[in-house]
């Protein structure tokens, strides 16, 4: 449910699409019930918020104001994180990491949307809030648990929206197996041609180059 709940309908699409190519081309498609994965969310705030903030809190205390609005207010939160917090998101990690390999036991990858749906426009930003609300519509909900659980992750695109937006899909391994995570990704690849196209520009234009 966490990885289809909210989604945008093209999104959707695009996702199940990218595993039809998939099973296509030879794997077999199953579920897979991936434990724990609201605390991962907590977790990897708790953990981003502490070591972002030992990093930059010397030039925020004396130039925070040269901070953008968003990340002078994470600064300002991380500030006030307490350090049993850190230590306590620590352990669930641990916690985390073994309950995830127990979970890819008997699959190869985990096939996800890289985000829930296509960025908002700067003046369409809305203030930020540290809640479960604000975790489960973050555009970076998909990667925060495999980022906790040290798995290896490519996004490769999979799709465009109707507005010329791209769309990500996101092959995630056994942590320590990237092999096999760059093998199914150059496999789509092989089966698609959406890494060869680009996006519209305003105005009708189009990028000249690909990176």
């Amino acid at each position: 449910g966490f990885f289809v709940d909210g989604v945008d309908p093209e999104f959707r699409s695009a996702l199940e699409a990218a595993v039809g190519v998939l099973t296509e081309a030879g794997m077999v498609r199953t579920s897979v019930e991936l434990p724990m994965i609201e605390q991962a969310q907590t977790v990897h705030s708790t953990i981003l918020l502490g070591e972002s903030y030992s990093v930059h809190e010397k030039l925020f205390r004396e130039r925070g104001e040269l901070f953008g609005e968003s990340a002078r207010s994470r600064m300002a939160l991380a500030s006030t994180l307490p350090a049993s917090a850190y230590l306590r998101a620590l352990r669930v990690r641990k916690v985390f990491q073994e309950e995830f390999r127990k979970a890819m036991a008997d699959v190869d990858v985990v096939v996800t949307l890289t985000s829930p749906g296509p960025p908002a426009r700067f003046d369409e930003q809305v203030p930020r809030d540290n809640g479960r609300g604000a975790a489960r519509a973050a555009q970076n909900r998909f990667r925060r648990p495999f980022s906790v659980a040290g798995a290896p992750a490519v996004s490769v695109p999979c799709g465009f929206t109707k507005a010329g937006l791209p769309i990500g899909l996101q092959i995630v391994g056994r942590p320590g197996d990237d092999t096999t995570v760059l093998t199914v990704a150059n496999a789509y690849q092989q089966r698609t041609d959406w890494h060869k196209r680009v996006p519209s520009l305003p105005g009708g234009g189009v990028a000249e180059d690909v990176c």
